[in-house]
């Protein structure tokens, strides 16, 4: 068996930590149903209008690259 070093040591410690009050340090699984190319390629020759009407429903996942403030 291999030894933890210092960081994993302490990762390990906060996961224990937030468990035990209760919340899942990796979050819940989702099934990801499509994305963002096969979205935009689906509805790249509607107006805004007739997007407004559509009623698709998906599962995406992705990062926060950028977050500005006003």
């Amino acid at each position: 068996m291999r030894e933890f070093t210092d960081q994993e040591l302490v990762r390990r410690e906060k996961a224990k930590e937030l468990e035990a009050k209760g919340i899942k340090p990796f979050g819940f699984r989702f099934d990801v149903t499509s994305n963002s190319k096969i979205i935009k390629d689906e509805h790249i020759n509607q107006s805004k209008e007739e997007l407004e009407e559509v009623k698709d429903y998906v599962v995406i996942a992705g990062r926060i690259m950028t977050k500005r403030r006003k």
